[in-house]
């Protein structure tokens, strides 16, 4: 995590849950969520019926983590 310290923003991919749910312990979203010295997103797997929050607050959310990751 040496190079968060510099680092704006981490995305991270993730098969768990990332609403507040717990994490399991040794997975490499939770080390970075626990150890980074900067912001995290955690970005979920696409479920096979996802179900989308399309409120602006999720919509703007989405926007940002998109453009920080590009």
């Amino acid at each position: 995590m040496r190079l968060s310290t510099n680092a704006d923003l981490l995305v991270v991919g993730t098969r768990e849950p990332v609403r507040a749910g717990p994490y399991i312990a040794g997975s490499v979203s939770h080390y970075c969520i626990s150890h980074a010295s900067c912001p995290v997103v955690a970005v979920p797997e696409q479920l096979p019926h996802p179900q989308y929050d399309l409120s602006d607050q999720s919509i703007r959310q989405h926007d940002f983590a998109v453009a920080a990751a590009s």
